[in-house]
């Protein structure tokens, strides 16, 4: 198992979930990928990233619906923060939060993972 910090990327645009990657395996970490909430649910049952980065609007389980799963399954003690990166912020933004997605802040920003 690695020791480096590990990011698990759901998205389902191929080209940005590429760049996504890209960007964070040159900075350093090992990033986990999936297409689709239900997809990142199966790597989450396999694996424990550090930090989930996740688009909301996706096929079959959605961002929404995919964060509210995965903070159920979870205890508070074991919490990933999870952040979103979406063209529709503006209409989910809230709805994320809602389900449990994790607010920027600069403590978050500045963790190291």
């Amino acid at each position: 198992m690695s020791t480096r910090n590990r990011i698990l990327v759901i998205e389902d645009h191929p080209e940005t979930q590429d760049s996504i990657t890209l960007w964070l395996e040159l900075a350093g970490y090992v990033v986990l990928v999936a297409r689709d909430g239900l997809e990142g649910l199966g790597v989450l049952s396999r694996e424990q990233p550090d930090l989930i980065i996740t688009d909301i609007v996706m096929p079959g389980l959605n961002g929404i619906e995919m964060i509210g799963a995965v903070r159920q399954s979870m205890s508070p003690s074991n919490r990933v923060p999870i952040l979103v990166l979406t063209g529709h912020y503006k209409d989910f933004g809230t709805k994320a939060i809602a389900a449990g997605a994790d607010r920027p802040s600069k403590s978050l920003l500045t963790r190291t993972f």
